[in-house]
């Protein structure tokens, strides 16, 4: 019996070496391996496999990742994410292959190691060390088929991530092409491959290896979740139809998929759908108190499908009741204040429209391409904002100006006593919304001493008014004994509260004041008209605007323009009303430049766009000083360009252009007759600030500037010197000087041209140099 038990244990001691080739060694190293060590890495990675999907937040704006992996953006170390299920599941791994490798002259006979370097590298996949996860599937024995098929899609995986996609799909092309390829690996490689393409934005081929996935792959979870990518991809081409097909496959496996997943797809196809009831089927989803979970994404989806019927009012309700239920949701924000914003926008509430932009902004990250679209489009709104903004402040400040003394005194008290009241908060807030440009702005509602003096205003004219009424009606008059006790609490020994002068300065007293801010506002008005004639195409709210205008007693200027900005509409509708727009101007307005240009031959006249393009051209013609060119051409062609604010840039142009030619002098006097040519203030800014900047020169001691740099300069007359002579002069010049030095040749005046040469740090250096050139020239 002993010796029994001896020869067994013999046997089994012998069993355990890893060194020798015997069936009865690789049948014990497999089984260990299998049985033990692998099947608690198995377990660990598939416990952190869970936890990784439990945390995992789906984000159902954008395309479905075919991959639901939450990545992380911190930059990961060589330990990874250090997750400690993924590193108890490597140490398995790791520990199966170092006690049961049998590699014998590089040959691995036991067949689980495989399983063990596959175990490694998904362990390091999963816990986002790519590199050292592709060189564990590079380990996996050849020998295997299935094995090294299954090692070539995980490596592919590793190199996506890594960004090298184009490897990717190189690897996985030759996998997909061998016909014997299991169904699973082969379901699991045309997914890998979608998920390449879908990063290289090639949405056909992506579309074409989902399918084939989709098709071969056995888990519902997985087709269902294909089928709503492709219905993604589908309508993100603009292909409705293709993406409806898809979505109802996904509410198709109703309980068999997740109930989130469900009602996503539930919400486009309704979206999608040309049937009557597919509002009420909304109406449904929402009622449905197992949907309460999901009312944010189902009141969005309402939304669009009401906005594509035409139903605004219906749109905003809806659009507003889904960041009600769901605040915390940054995408659903930005999404419904830019489709309120459009929404005003298309209504010609262009305040509006600019203000939920703001909104917008405010909850966008600034480095997405969401925010560069929308922050252009505000800024292309911003014009409009600023000019309406200026109007309506502008207005009110003449309504106050005809209030008594005593009515301006009791409304500007209760300003100022509103606006110390305001304290720390107001700072605050300007602190938090200083980024956005419209909330800087005089305009009404943002600006807090217009609005308030707007709303003492309108209590002194009409009392306390309740809001849940309207407003005219006797009912809703309200106690004024509170407008009284706030004026009672008042003490006149605040200083801070009686002081008016930040208010009074701004309000027009005399008949001048008067009529001087009523041009403006008309100017203004008439600036707002063309934005909307030219820029926006909203010929009802500009043809609006010009003729409330001509109903006023304007400048004959203005009114000129404003009868151009009607011809100009009612020809672009095909209105005949232009043609007697057109005679009228040519007739009475015959000295305008209005009458010019519709005196001219159509095809000569500069539009926008146009002008734009000559404006560029000038101006590199200006860096290449051929100034004389750049004022021929403004000569000939500033009677043409349509637009005055375009036109002012030409005039700035001719002045530089002046300038350079003839002298500060020149220049000075050129921008001083374009500020009295064009009086609009936002036009004459660049003007001003440009003679604000020249103005010191007669006044400046060269004498005192200590330099620490000089030049070489000599004069060229053009009578003297062809432009063949100064290149040949230049060319000579560079051989003799040192080839480090510039030289430059700079248009002077009319009469010369200065050969220039830069770069000497001390003054004997640059006469040294022109003795040289005397010498040899």
């Amino acid at each position: 019996m002993k010796k029994t038990i001896s020869i067994i244990l013999l046997f089994f001691i012998s069993s355990c070496s890893t060194q020798k080739n015997r069936t009865v060694n690789k049948a014990y190293h497999s089984l260990v391996s299998n049985n033990n060590v692998l099947f608690n890495g198995n377990e660990y990675l598939k416990k952190g496999i869970l936890d990784f999907k439990s945390n995992y937040n789906e984000n159902f704006w954008e395309i479905l990742p075919i991959e639901p992996i939450e990545l992380s953006n911190k930059i990961i170390s060589v330990s990874g994410l250090e997750n400690k299920e993924f590193l108890l599941a490597e140490e398995k791994a790791a520990k199966a292959i170092q006690k049961h490798s049998m590699l014998i002259n590089e040959i691995q006979y036991n067949p689980k190691i495989n399983d063990a370097y596959s175990l490694l590298g998904k362990a390091r996949y999963f816990d986002q060390r790519y590199v050292p996860a592709i060189d564990a599937f590079n380990q996996i024995n050849s020998s295997s088929e299935s094995s090294q098929a299954e090692s070539i899609v995980w490596k592919a995986k590793s190199n996506i991530r890594l960004n090298q996609d184009a490897l990717a799909i190189s690897q996985l092309r030759k996998l997909v092409e061998n016909k014997n390829l299991e169904s699973d690996v082969l379901a699991k490689a045309n997914a890998v491959l979608a998920m390449a393409y879908i990063k290289l934005d090639k949405k056909n081929e992506s579309i074409k290896h989902l399918k084939v996935s989709r098709n071969h792959t056995n888990n519902k979870n997985l087709k269902a979740r294909y089928s709503f990518i492709l219905g993604q991809l589908y309508e993100d081409k603009n292909e409705e139809d293709s993406a409806k097909i898809h979505f109802e496959r996904v509410v198709g496996f109703k309980r068999k998929t997740t109930r989130e997943l469900y009602i996503n797809a539930k919400i486009k196809t309704l979206q999608f759908s040309k049937k009557p009831s597919s509002n009420e089927d909304f109406l449904d989803l929402i009622k449905d108190k197992e949907n309460e979970k999901f009312l944010d994404k189902i009141y969005y989806g309402y939304s669009q499908k009401l906005i594509s019927q035409g139903s605004t009012e219906l749109t905003q309700e809806f659009l507003k009741k889904s960041i009600r239920v769901n605040p915390f949701d940054k995408i659903l924000k930005a999404k419904v204040y830019t489709n309120i914003s459009e929404i005003n926008f298309n209504n010609s509430d262009y305040l509006l429209a600019g203000k939920y932009l703001d909104s917008a902004l405010l909850v966008m990250e600034n480095n997405s391409k969401e925010f560069w679209k929308y922050d252009r489009q505000r800024k292309g709104l911003e014009k409009v904002v600023n000019l309406t903004e200026k109007v309506i402040y502008w207005d009110s400040l003449l309504t106050i100006s005809n209030y008594s003394k005593e009515k301006l005194e009791k409304v500007l008290t209760q300003v100022a006593i509103q606006n110390s009241s305001l304290g720390k908060n107001e700072v605050q807030k300007n602190k938090t919304t200083s980024k956005l440009k419209f909330k800087q702005t005089s305009f009404y509602f943002y600006n807090t001493k217009a609005s308030s003096v707007g709303k003492e205003s309108f209590t002194s004219i009409w009392g306390k008014r309740d809001q849940n009424t309207y407003w005219r009606s006797k009912e809703a008059v309200a106690s004024l004994s509170g407008t009284k006790d706030l004026a009672v609490s008042y003490s006149p020994n605040n200083e801070k509260t009686k002081n008016y002068s930040a208010y009074l300065k701004n309000i027009p007293a005399t008949k001048l004041e008067k009529d001087s801010l009523i041009g403006i506002i008309q100017e203004t008005n008439l600036e707002l008209a063309e934005i909307y004639i030219v820029k926006y195409n909203n010929h009802s709210l500009g043809q609006a605007l010009v003729k409330e205008i001509l109903t006023k007693n304007i400048k004959p200027k203005l009114l000129t323009k404003a009868k151009y900005l009607l011809y100009k509409s009612y020809k672009i509708n095909n209105e005949p009303q232009y043609l007697k727009i057109k005679e009228d101007i040519i007739m009475n307005d015959s000295l305008s430049r209005y009458a010019r240009i519709l005196s001219k031959d159509p095809a000569l006249v500069l539009d926008i766009e146009s002008s734009n393009k000559l404006l560029d051209s000038l101006n590199k013609t200006f860096d290449l000083q051929n100034f004389k060119t750049v004022l021929n051409i403004i000569d000939s062609q500033l009677d043409l360009i349509e637009s005055e604010e375009i036109q002012i840039q030409f005039e700035i142009l001719k002045a530089k252009s002046l300038g350079r030619l003839e002298g500060v002098k020149s220049y000075i006097s050129a921008l001083i007759e374009l500020e009295n040519k064009y009086l609009i203030e936002l036009n004459s800014i660049k003007p001003k600030s440009d003679l604000d900047s020249t103005k010191y020169f007669d006044d400046v001691d060269l004498s005192l500037k200590p330099y620490l740099d000089f030049k070489l300069v000599f004069s060229l007359p053009n009578s003297d010197f062809s432009e063949n002579q100064i290149t040949e002069y230049v060319s000579l010049i560079k051989q003799i000087i040192n080839p480090q030095q510039r030289v430059s040749i700079d248009v002077y005046d009319h009469k010369r041209k200065l050969l220039v040469i830069h770069d000497y740090s001390e003054r004997s250096l640059a006469a040294q140099d022109a003795l040289k050139i005397k010498e040899n020239i």
